[in-house]
């Protein structure tokens, strides 16, 4: 159970101008009890109005949109609230963490992170710890980026390929149609796309469009 430290439970700004990244990290939120989303922004703009209004307790800030950004946001964000803590999220492209630290940054996570990983990072950052940042995990080199998928994201993964909606997938994989989208969110996070189109794309580059998809996989033990 999440510790809480401010009311009932502890509410959550959520920012990314990817759609799909954005609701795959509000679905990993949602999984983590005493979370509750204020709110969600698509800018660095609308983050600071938001923040402004609702004063979250934390913000999950994305550090490259368009407009002024991830790193402006925070640090306005921080000089109008400076209790609200922010973790940056990140697809761990070079960033200087002093910089982030500067910007009013508490920790930065990648994309891919997981359930438990946020979680983590989460306690340690709203416990009063400033200057940690949530390495990603290592992940063994190879020329085909879909080796980085667990099985169940290359199930789900095939399934996409295979134009299945979320909620057949759900169906065939014994899953709910929320976790559906938490793997979307994970799989477009480690192969470094955000829409369907490049998936395809990326995924006919490594001869796995097209490829057969069993009429009804059963369940796999483990994500």
């Amino acid at each position: 159970m999440l510790k809480v430290w401010y009311g009932d439970s502890l509410s959550v700004l959520v920012v990314d101008d990817h759609d799909l990244l954005r609701r795959g990290l509000l679905a990993l939120l949602s999984e983590i009890p005493g979370v509750r989303i204020c709110g969600e922004a698509r800018s660095g703009e609308e983050a600071l109005r938001l923040a402004r209004e609702f004063e979250p307790d934390l913000v999950m800030m994305d550090l490259r949109m368009p407009g002024i950004g991830g790193l402006e946001a925070a640090r306005r964000i921080r000089i109008a609230l400076p209790r609200v803590r922010i973790i940056g999220v990140t697809a761990w492209e070079e960033e200087p963490l002093q910089r982030l630290f500067r910007h009013g940054f508490a920790a930065c996570v990648g994309k891919s992170v997981s359930r438990e990983e946020l979680e983590s990072v989460i306690q340690r950052v709203m416990g009063g710890e400033s200057a940690r940042i949530a390495e990603p995990s290592p992940q063994r080199e190879s020329a085909n980026p879909f080796d980085l998928l667990t099985g169940r994201e290359m199930q789900v993964c095939m399934l996409q390929l295979a134009g299945i909606k979320p909620l057949e997938i759900a169906a065939r994989l014994f899953i709910s149609a929320k976790t559906v989208h938490t793997f979307r969110y994970r799989i477009f996070a480690k192969l470094g796309i955000s829409t369907d189109i490049e998936l395809v794309k990326l995924a006919t580059l490594h001869g796995l469009a097209g490829s057969a998809v069993p009429d009804r996989p059963g369940p796999i033990i483990g994500a």
